[in-house]
């Protein structure tokens, strides 16, 4: 599917909102054919039904954390010892010390919480494994440095030599495998698709969290983990109104002052008018 909208996006010149938007009105109708009559399909498949619902043992916890930890210890090292051999300044080792103490740290009280009620959950674990990977991607290689150009500037792009059209057509094709991901959790927490699946704010509140952690919507800039973090604030908002009791018309008005707040700061910061 994304590959398909993508190949839209350049070949045709469709604006990616309207090839987006489009799509989505599209694909929902293919969902409505598959789901036929009874407008929903039962998950039977174990695994995808363990998806949302599973967890990690105790020990398989704490062994995912030390191998976390001895990644972050690697990473370190090997940033230094790159910085070192091409000459560049390198900070205190009291720096690294501390960046590894709050990983350590961080992961040690998050383990322990999870463990204190049914261990950590394969959704953590799936979540924490494509942070990671598309961090690395979009920041530590060619093609990552190419997406943050094109979006700063895809005529500038263009005239550097960048090959625009295939960049956006692969970005189009691995959001296309992302939502698929998304999707088969969506299903697995359910245990069930139907007509319903995808609906409601679930979109709007996507790109909130991503606009929310500092992705422009001018383009050019943004982390992968900075969605995260959105995502916690819609989150941390939604359900703090749940605890005061307030209705969903407010956590909509909420979530929507938050999203032109944080628009608007890009754009001042960008100085635009």
């Amino acid at each position: 599917m994304g590959l398909l909208q993508g190949t839209i996006v350049v070949w045709a010149r469709v604006p990616s909102f309207i090839a987006t938007l489009a799509g989505l009105l599209a694909w929902q109708g293919v969902q409505l054919i598959l789901l036929d009559s009874t407008g929903e399909l039962l998950i039977r498949n174990p695994l995808v039904r363990s998806l949302a619902s599973g967890y990690l043992t105790s020990a398989q916890g704490i062994a995912v954390a030390m191998a976390v930890l001895l990644s972050v210890a690697v990473v370190i090292w090997r940033r230094r010892t790159s910085r070192r051999r091409l000459g560049l300044e390198i900070a205190p080792v009291q720096n690294a010390i501390a960046q590894f103490a709050i990983w350590g740290a961080a992961l040690v009280v998050g383990v322990a919480a999870c463990n204190s009620y049914f261990g950590v959950p394969y959704v953590v674990l799936v979540l924490g494994a494509v942070v990671a990977v598309l961090s690395w991607f979009t920041e530590r290689t060619v093609t990552g440095g190419h997406i943050y150009a094109i979006g700063g500037n895809a005529e500038a792009a263009r005239r550097a030599g960048i090959p625009v059209g295939a960049v956006r057509i692969g970005v189009f094709s691995l959001i296309g495998m992302l939502a698929g991901l998304g999707g088969m959790f969506s299903a697995s927490r359910q245990f069930a698709v139907s007509i319903g699946t995808g609906g409601g704010t679930l979109l709007l509140d996507a790109i909130a969290a991503a606009v929310i952690g500092g992705t422009s919507l001018f383009g050019g800039r943004g982390r992968i983990y900075h969605a995260i973090l959105g995502a916690l604030v819609i989150g941390s908002v939604a359900n703090g109104l749940d605890l005061l009791g307030a209705p969903s018309s407010t956590k909509n008005i909420a979530t929507g002052v938050i999203l032109v707040i944080a628009v608007g700061i890009d754009a001042l910061s960008r100085g635009r008018p």
